[in-house]
């Protein structure tokens, strides 16, 4: 078996996308028999190029940029799919949502890093197309300026629509979930609050006015206990901060899954944040009140949450290292193998159901 991998480069999001398959390239050929060929593009002509030299591959899963018109990637897919090799998108955006959904009947399959687990939600026009985003709007009456970042799943086409794998599967994940945790009462930060969004100038879009209520919220708690700064800082100061920090808040931004999630919790740090109930991804660290703490998706509850975590510092160390260990076992369990393994039995089950 044989992929082709039309990535983006190897930085950001992107890059995070495809890291597992190079870091764990033995075991996918060993245990699934895959052998990957990779090439960036970063338009949608240089991918159709791409798929055309690599015709003899069994399978193409493209990264098509999230700005892309859906009816011109849809115009895309109808072309591409005829180059021979089975087509997967390989949506690597932030939200749960995707503008692109309309692709799916087009496609073989689409992947995506996170989705609703209430996949009937999908069928559904959401307030700018996404799930929290209608929540901001209706909930708390926010103006959300005209944006959107959404479609409706065509019907008859849910199969199509699988998780994959998150941008928390990094080698620096991995070696940091490996390596031995500062003792929980060895760290002299209460709270990480590097939540960032304060250095937007102009128009605040409604997720860094999100940002800036968690900011306002965890302020609240910086005369009581000792709670970092909320600037951007170098990574290696950020990692270094983390290994430091015994909560870590991480509000929604974009989309609900980060970066700062799988670093938090692989530094050993207790992962704050809010409720992620209706999210499927993997690796899964967030299981409420096992893995992770869950917050309102108001922020109201944060200062109450975080206040009694650190009150009961037996229960909240040992969430804390059940969602170091469910991290370190994705990694030395296999879980990204599975994962390819799953992503590669729904795409021959929705073959053979096309041709049905």
């Amino acid at each position: 078996m044989r992929w082709l991998l039309v990535g983006r480069g190897r930085e950001g999001v992107e890059g995070a996308q495809l890291e597992g398959f190079d870091m764990y390239a033995g075991a996918l050929r060993a245990e699934l028999g895959l052998e990957v060929v990779r090439q960036d593009a970063a338009t949608l002509a240089e991918a159709r190029a791409a798929i055309a030299a690599h015709a003899d591959v069994d399978a193409a899963l493209v990264m098509p940029s999230w700005a892309e018109p859906a009816e011109r990637l849809i115009a895309w897919c109808r072309e591409a799919r005829a180059l021979g090799p089975r087509l997967v998108l390989l949506d690597y955006y932030a939200q749960t949502s995707s503008p692109h959904l309309g692709a799916a009947p087009h496609v073989d399959l689409y992947v995506k890093r996170q989705a609703l687990r209430d996949r009937g939600l999908y069928r559904r026009e959401l307030a700018s197309g996404y799930v929290f985003t209608e929540f901001l709007a209706r909930d708390l009456g926010w103006d959300l300026a005209g944006w959107r970042f959404g479609s409706v799943l065509p019907a008859g086409h849910e199969g199509a629509l699988v998780v994959g794998w998150s941008l928390g599967v990094l080698r620096r994940n991995r070696l940091l979930a490996r390596l031995g945790a500062a003792p929980w009462a060895l760290r002299p930060l209460d709270v990480n609050a590097r939540v960032g969004g304060e250095e937007a100038d102009g128009p605040q879009e409604w997720y860094q006015r999100y940002r800036a209520l968690a900011r306002e919220r965890l302020q609240a708690l910086a005369g009581r206990l000792r709670v970092s700064h909320s600037g951007r800082v170098t990574r290696r100061r950020y990692l270094a901060e983390l290994l430091r920090s015994r909560v870590v808040v991480s509000p929604f931004g974009w989309g609900e899954v980060c970066f700062r999630d799988y670093e938090a919790v692989a530094c050993g740090c207790l992962l704050v944040k809010p409720s992620m109930r209706h999210v499927e991804t993997r690796p899964d660290v967030f299981v409420d009140h096992e893995t992770y703490l869950p917050l309102r998706w108001d922020l109201a509850d944060l200062e109450e949450v975080v206040r009694r975590a650190l009150e009961e510092p037996r229960r909240a160390r040992r969430i804390a290292e059940n969602g170091r260990r469910r991290l370190r076992d994705y990694f030395e369990r296999g879980g990204f193998v599975a994962d390819v393994a799953r992503v590669a039995d729904a795409l021959a089950g929705r073959r053979r159901a096309l041709a049905a």
